[in-house]
């Protein structure tokens, strides 16, 4: 998710910047706790699911905090 901020950040204001931004924007609309468990249920136990799950979690925010930046 950092090179979709990364991206979009390299061209603000564009067609480009917002279907780019639109995906974290359609993860972050869902409550993570649910995402959580939504995850885990449809991909199973294990830590490597586990970790994907908070992967997909909090990688929103930090497309947000890159397309910020740039």
């Amino acid at each position: 998710m950092g090179l979709v901020g990364l991206a979009a950040g390299y061209w603000p204001h564009s067609l480009l910047d917002e279907r780019l931004m639109s995906l974290p924007d359609a993860i972050l609309v869902i409550p993570p706790l649910v995402l959580a468990l939504a995850l885990a249920f449809i991909l199973g136990s294990g830590m490597v699911y586990s970790i994907f799950a908070i992967s997909v979690i909090f990688s929103p925010q930090f497309a947000r905090a890159v397309r910020s930046k740039i």
